[in-house]
């Protein structure tokens, strides 16, 4: 009996068949015995900041990015259930705060115990994680506050899909986004990436709705944790490029590398942009997989795999994307389970058809709505044809450049051959 074992980036992407453990375990006893030894040796005060270290890092992954970041995105996309103390600030808010708080106190211990001159740039990169979380905790607990205090003042029912202003005074509100740009502000400086969604791109303060503000404090969570955990996590491991694996479900594995490569086709054609396609990444932990397919805060993909059948939700403020990719979805027969307006959307297939999702729909997301933009972007940007097919077939479905996407996407996959596995 074998175990196949991936191979690491930059190799030919084969496993390799090594004989099971318990088959060799006669045969190494002396070799046990002195990994024993040193297991043991990993208990001494010496190394006390790794254990810290593992102690942050089952936080993030278990209770961060294992239940706070899902009860972020489902509370987010609720909107039109009731805001209430007991859930959204009890359970939501101040859970995150001691979430945050509890991670920072590992860090800090870590550094306390960290032997002089041992992995320095770790040390400084866990000292910048450390003040990340600590400073941020402090702003989602003044925010946790006012919802609290306000809410507690409230006469009418309030909804998620409310504004804040409903009930909280304009510069309250000013003060909580004021906040949240210090929390994106923070974690800027150690994971150079933004992390608010809604606020300020697509609303103003005055239309800024308690789901909004779930939203973005989640994205924000996400984007900390994120990075945090490709610090930390000692098992998280580069299988190609920029797709990193932990004990990952071979068909999630599938799909992240059919999704990768049919991308990298798009980008080498033009059909999308540079600045778009370098943020690109995907990540497979077991039955879950999360892809970066955009530049733009937020805009990800979240996948599973469950009872046979893989389910992918794919976050996007423009709904005409969305309507892209929808359209798309139903001439392959992929199943849309659903739909929220400039929000998400959920795709379904059985598992023997994960390519449909992966090759066929989520390469063609990136820099979507640039090509559509204008009718000359689109012509620019799909020029594996020549200008004029573009403007041939922008004509025949009468200048509707969401049609004329739906065509070209269409082409494109029979073109590449990316409707098959």
């Amino acid at each position: 009996m074998a175990i196949l074992v991936p191979a690491t980036s930059g190799s030919d992407n084969k496993g390799v068949a090594i004989p099971i453990l318990w088959t060799l375990i006669p045969a190494m006893a002396p070799i046990i015995a002195v990994i024993g030894i040193v297991a043991f040796d990993a208990t001494n005060s010496t190394n006390d900041y790794k254990r810290k270290l593992l102690e942050a890092y089952k936080l993030i992954e278990e209770e961060g990015l294992g239940k706070l970041e899902p009860l972020g995105r489902e509370y987010a996309s609720a909107k039109y259930a009731r805001v209430s103390i007991d859930t959204d600030v009890k359970l939501f808010y101040r859970r995150l705060v001691k979430f945050y708080n509890d991670v920072s106190k590992s860090l800090d211990l870590a550094m306390s115990k960290w032997p002089r001159d041992k992995d320095v740039a770790l040390y400084v990169t866990v000292s910048r994680l450390w003040s990340a979380f600590t400073l941020s905790s402090i702003d989602i607990d003044y925010i946790s506050m006012i919802l609290e205090q306000y809410l507690t003042r409230a006469t009418i029912p309030v909804f998620r899909k409310d504004p804040l202003i409903k009930i909280i005074p304009r510069d309250i509100v000013e003060a909580i986004a004021e906040k949240l740009v210090n929390i994106e502000w923070e974690q800027m400086r150690i994971t150079n990436k933004k992390c608010i969604w809604i606020f300020g791109k697509v609303e103003n303060i005055d239309n800024y709705t308690f789901a909004g503000l779930i939203n973005d404090v989640t994205a924000c969570t996400h984007t900390l944790l994120d990075y945090a955990r490709m610090t930390l996590d000692p098992e998280l491991k580069e299988f190609y490029r920029e797709i990193y694996v932990k004990r990952p479900n071979s068909t999630l594995l599938e799909g992240a590398l059919g999704w990768r490569i049919a991308l990298t086709k798009l980008w080498e054609l033009g059909v999308v942009e540079d600045s778009d396609y370098a943020p690109t990444r995907a990540i497979v932990i077991e039955n879950r997989a999360e892809l970066v397919v955009g530049s733009s805060p937020g805009h990800t993909v979240h996948a599973e795999i469950s009872d046979n059948n893989v389910v992918v939700t794919y976050y996007d403020k423009d709904e005409d994307v969305h309507r892209v990719l929808m359209a798309v979805a139903e001439k392959l027969g992929v199943n849309v389970v659903k739909h929220e307006e400039k929000e998400y959307t959920t795709f379904s297939v059985p598992a023997n058809k994960y390519y449909l999702i992966f090759k066929c729909i989520l390469p063609f997301a990136t820099s979507l709505d640039i090509r559509i933009s204008y009718l000359d972007t689109q012509r620019r940007m799909w020029g594996v044809l020549s200008v004029e097919d573009v403007r041939n077939i922008q004509m025949r479905y009468n200048y509707n450049i969401i049609d004329t996407e739906v065509h070209l996407i269409l082409d494109a996959i029979k073109t590449l051959k990316l409707d098959r596995a």
